[in-house]
Formats: C-alpha cells, sequence, structure tokens
C-alpha cells in the first residue's frame, strides 16, 4: 500500500547575518573540463601483476595501480579513463598480461598493456553481450576467462571465455550451476573450477561434469557462500552464517563457527591460503582477521588489538614472504611475516563516501561536500585540497547545505540541524533541544530578512 509522505516547513528566526552570493560566471562547454573525487578505501579485490610487479586494487572508487613493493600509487582509472564503472568488484590477469576488470553496474572490461580498453556488457554495443552488467567473481585459467555475475533484476549465472574467444553460459536452467548469483571462483588445480553461489557450492571438472553440494543433498552447514581458497589439504569454504567449512580430497568435512573454534563472526567475507599451508580468514561486521596455522592454532587480529584499519575485510592476498595483503573498509594493509602492519599510501583527494548528497561553493571559492552516513561533511579548499573537518557523530547523511552568511554553515541530516561557525564549533538542534517538529532535515534555505527556512520529512 501507499505510504504518503508529508513534509513541514518551519521558520526559524536567527540573528540577522548579512548574506551575499558570490558572482558566478556562465557555463562555458567547451572550456570545461571534468575532474572527478571518489572514495576508494573499500578495497573489494586485489591482484598481484607479476608481468610488471604491480599491484592492482579494486574499489568502490575506481581502479587502483600501485607499485607492489611499495604501494606506492601509480595511478586511478576511472570512468574518465576508460574504465566503464567505478565502483570495481572483481579483478584478473591472463597469459597476455591483460587486466580484466569486473564492475558492480558496467560489466567486463580488458585493459591491455598497450593500454587500450576492451568491453563486455549486456549491450548490443559492446564486444559481447553478457546476461548482466554485475561482475561479482573473476578467475583465469589455462582454458580460459571464467565470469561469475550476481542475480540483479534477472540474467547472472557464469560466463566462459575459452581460448578461442567463444563464450558459454551456465545458468540453472541450462546446467547444474545451484544459484544465478555467484560470489566466488577457484581453481582446483586439475583443470576443474569450484563456484561459489548463494544457492550452493557446484564444481566443473575438466569434461565438464558437474557436482553440486546444498545443505540438503551435502553436510555444508549454509548454502550461502561468500569466499572460496584451495589448499594443498582440500578446499576451505566461507559462508555468511555458519563460518568455515573444509572439505578435503577424500571428501571428509571440517567445520569451524564460532561454536567451536574461536573465530569471533561466522560471516566470511575473504580466505587466502599462505605458503606454509595456513589460512587467512576475513570477516564481516566486527570479525576482523583471524589466522589459522596447518598445525590448528589460531591469531585474531582485529582494529582494536592490531593495526588492522577497519574489522570488515573484504579482501586477502597472501605473498610467497609470508606477508599478507588485508583489504578493508578503511583502506588497505599489509601485514608482514613478522607481524608488523604497513598502511599502503594513500590518496589526499578520496572522498570518504561515494554518495553525495548537497554541495555548497562558499564565499571563499571553497566547496562543502554533505555525503551519506559514514561520509559525513568534506571541504575542498580552492587549492584544490580536500581536508575532512573535525567529525562528530551527528555529521552523518548530510542532505542540504547552506551559509549562514558569516563564515559558517547549516546542514541539514537525518539527526536534525546542524550549525559549523566560521572558528568550526559545531551545534545541534532537534527534537529534544528545540521546536525543530522532525529530526529529518531535507531542505534549507535562507531569506532576505536573515531567516532560515527549515524543510523537515516525517516518513
Amino acid at each position: 500500500m501507499f505510504k504518503p509522505t508529508y513534509y513541514l516547513l518551519l521558520l526559524l528566526m536567527f540573528i540577522n547575518f548579512p548574506f551575499s552570493l558570490a558572482a558566478s560566471l556562465p557555463f562555458n562547454q567547451e572550456n570545461s573540463g571534468w575532474e572527478l573525487y571518489t572514495h576508494r578505501k573499500t578495497i573489494r579485490d586485489v591482484l598481484y601483476a607479476g608481468a610488471d610487479k604491480t599491484l592492482w586494487v579494486a574499489t568502490e572508487g575506481g581502479l587502483e595501480q600501485r607499485d607492489y613493493q611499495t604501494g606506492a600509487l601509480l595511478q586511478v582509472f576511472t570512468n574518465l579513463d576508460g574504465l566503464p564503472y567505478n565502483s570495481v568488484m572483481a579483478l584478473a590477469t591472463d597469459e597476455q598480461h591483460n587486466i580484466w576488470v569486473g564492475t558492480e553496474g558496467g560489466g567486463l572490461a580488458r585493459y591491455s598493456k598497450s593500454g587500450s580498453w576492451t568491453y563486455y556488457t549486456d549491450q548490443a554495443a559492446s564486444t559481447t553481450v553478457l546476461p548482466n552488467n554485475y561482475i561479482s567473481a573473476l578467475l583465469y585459467t589455462h582454458d580460459g576467462l571464467w565470469v561469475g555475475m550476481q542475480d540483479h533484476w534477472g540474467g547472472g549465472g557464469l560466463a566462459w571465455l575459452n581460448q578461442n574467444q567463444e563464450w558459454t553460459y551456465f545458468t540453472t536452467e541450462n546446467s547444474d550451476l545451484p544459484g544465478d548469483s555467484v560470489h566466488a571462483l577457484a581453481d582446483d588445480g586439475a583443470g576443474g573450477v569450484w563456484i561459489a553461489t548463494l544457492s550452493g557450492l557446484a564444481h566443473s571438472d575438466n569434461n565438464n561434469v558437474w557436482s553440486l553440494y546444498q545443505s540438503a543433498n551435502s553436510p555444508l552447514p549454509d548454502d550461502s557462500i561468500q569466499a572460496l581458497a584451495v589448499a594443498d589439504r582440500g578446499l576451505w569454504i566461507g559462508t555468511q552464517s555458519a563460518g568455515l567449512a573444509h572439505l578435503d580430497q577424500q571428501g571428509n568435512w571440517s567445520f569451524y563457527s564460532t561454536e567451536n573454534s574461536p573465530l569471533p563472526d561466522n560471516w566470511i567475507e575473504s580466505l587466502a591460503v599462505d605458503a606454509n599451508g595456513g589460512l587467512w580468514v576475513g570477516m564481516s561486521w566486527q570479525g576482523g582477521l583471524a589466522y589459522r596455522a596447518a598445525s590448528g592454532e589460531w591469531q585474531l587480529f582485529n582494529h582494536y588489538n592490531s593495526g588492522l584499519p577497519a574489522n570488515y575485510v573484504l579482501s586477502l592476498l597472501a605473498d610467497a614472504d609470508g606477508s599478507l595483503l588485508v583489504g578493508t573498509e578503511a583502506g588497505m594493509v599489509r601485514l608482514t611475516a613478522d607481524l608488523q602492519w604497513l598502511p599502503l599510501p594513500g590518496d589526499e583527494n578520496g572522498l570518504p563516501h561515494n554518495s553525495v548528497l548537497s554541495l555548497l561553493h562558499d564565499a571563499q571559492q571553497g566547496l562543502w561536500i554533505g555525503m551519506e552516513a559514514g561520509g559525513g561533511l568534506s571541504y575542498l579548499s580552492p587549492e584544490g585540497e580536500l581536508q575532512q573537518p573535525d567529525y562528530v557523530d551527528y555529521m552523518g547523511h548530510v542532505n542540504a547545505l547552506i551559509a549562514d552568511g558569516a563564515g559558517g554553515i547549516w546542514a541539514g541530516n537525518n539527526s536534525g540541524l546542524v550549525h559549523r561557525s566560521a572558528s568550526g564549533e559545531y551545534t545541534l538542534y532537534n527534537l529534544q533541544n528545540s521546536d525543530l517538529p522532525d529530526n529529518l532535515v531535507t531542505a534549507l534555505a535562507l531569506d532576505d530578512l536573515g531567516g532560515l527556512w527549515v524543510g523537515t520529512g516525517i516518513i
């Protein structure tokens, strides 16, 4: 049933500040140029390209190219540089040293060593037509490229590009694939591939013979599988609610969860096997990072007892030297073999969030940027430096911004009305301490008398 939304307007009469708008220049399209500011702290995937010793990093705000040894940022690829979509989910490299890039809405792209892009999307104008543009997993083997897709408003499933550049598509309708939302892929080392979906686990061998594992026909504890890792002794399976499962080469199962092991969280987001046969486990929410040695001992790392940037660990890459690259929702860090935490150099022009809700160009020719919760408020100085003002808990989800005429700003968010003075002091007005009719502030306007109009929404 349709639920109406009502909006109230409240006139708040504050001090009558002098207010003037800076003169604006007419827009000239011929002389215009684009600059892009995105949030790239959330690390979805990490790829080491050994041919040029480069680290490729998939973020929700673009594709990063870094020096593998130092971690120095070499280049950022966005839609301005040929990337079809800025939210990158998965990476792979092939024998010709191309970089394959799976995006969250822009399909699949191939970046060649010569710097050219080739696109594979659900649009007829692309090189090939994929079932949809939401690529969640990539795996390159000697047989070709495997592409896992999400079931996003239809489509999805698994695609295979063989060495003859021929495509084959697998779905629940034409194969034994248990579900059309594919979250992870792993090479079994014998010409086959493991496929993790939200509806169970599948294996396709080198003769295209399928095996299906679900909670209904096997000991698999949860059909929603998020991560896979192949080790000498079998397959590690990370689930969304039942922790870890291990299937050895003889078909025996083992299980590790918060109930029978030191694991702090049952939602497993990422897995990596190191050179010693140990398993690194990245978890969601507050789980952090765990290590299970081949001998069975556990070590736990989180944001509070280590240099882990955040407890939500989305990607892992183990190196032969014993180090580990850890991608979190708050950036990436290298954990050395002697357990030293080395943050990778950041980018000063990165936004804290990609969902921008409001903008304000101030009298000093700077730009205030209001974002969703988690992003809050940022300031782009006239010199092009992106600054993060002192964070306050109630500054999340900035829906509206307006200058107060005295060097400060008003911000409307989901917690009420916030005033930031020219000196950086914050004051919050909400239902509890003012006559504001609702804490959801959606619009702001100043009148000629210095009054502030506040638009609120009651849902």
